[in-house]
């Protein structure tokens, strides 16, 4: 085995700049190996969030049994994909959930007539925030975008002949601040919540419209 240090003095090397290159190789190293640590953590935090079987469910709120034969959901909501929308990055979709909301608590009890809910529209914009410039700006954490979302559903009641007996009109509307720094599992965090949150809003919404403008078409 060839001694290092042994080695160093016969070819007149300076055995303190030995060490302290091998100290700043062993810092090179170790700081490289934090950073892969660091990013090993980020990415699968990223991967669980990603791989995670995200749903939203509805069912524990109970059926909303209406005396219709069936049940049509339409999505007429088409996202632009484009900025300042954004409801296309979500990992669960306002127009997503509405369809879920739809599915678990609207169902068919009766023998005539169909029951409609129509997505109108369900976006979420990005407004991006002023941020504090100069000094001040270096040592103040902004909040640097908003995230505006709405969402408007329809509820009809058609006869068997396609005309339209009754209807409501629910809307819901959300926004969410995120700071500057955030992440992107918790920019994603923070869409699910808008996302949630809509949903609650117009849950309430529609079960007080049904109730006051749809009880005629409401069974036990």
């Amino acid at each position: 085995m060839i001694d290092v240090v042994a080695a160093a003095r016969a070819a007149g090397y300076d055995l303190a700049m030995l060490k302290a290159t091998r100290i700043t190789q062993r810092s090179a190293l170790l700081l490289v190996a934090a950073f892969l640590l660091a990013g090993a953590v980020a990415g699968c935090e990223t991967a669980i969030l990603a791989t995670q079987k995200l749903e939203l469910s509805y069912a524990h709120l109970g059926a909303i049994r209406l005396d219709v034969a069936k049940v049509e959901v339409v999505d007429e909501y088409l996202p632009p994909l484009l900025p300042p929308n954004v409801e296309h990055e979500f990992p669960i979709s306002p127009a997503e959930a509405l369809q879920q909301w739809a599915r678990d608590r609207l169902q068919a009890a009766g023998k005539d007539r169909t029951a409609r809910f129509i997505i109108r529209n369900a976006a979420v914009q990005e407004v991006a925030l002023d941020k504090k410039k100069g000094l001040r700006g270096l040592f103040t954490k902004d909040q640097s975008e908003r995230y505006d979302g709405r969402i408007a559903v329809q509820l009809e009641i058609r006869s068997n002949r396609g005309f339209r007996d009754a209807f409501i009109e629910a809307i819901a509307e959300e926004s969410r601040t995120v700071p500057e720094d955030i992440s992107l599992v918790e920019r994603e965090r923070v869409f699910l919540q808008i996302t949630e949150e809509l949903i609650a809003v117009l849950n309430a919404e529609i079960e007080k419209q049904i109730a006051a403008h749809l009880s005629a078409y409401r069974t036990p």
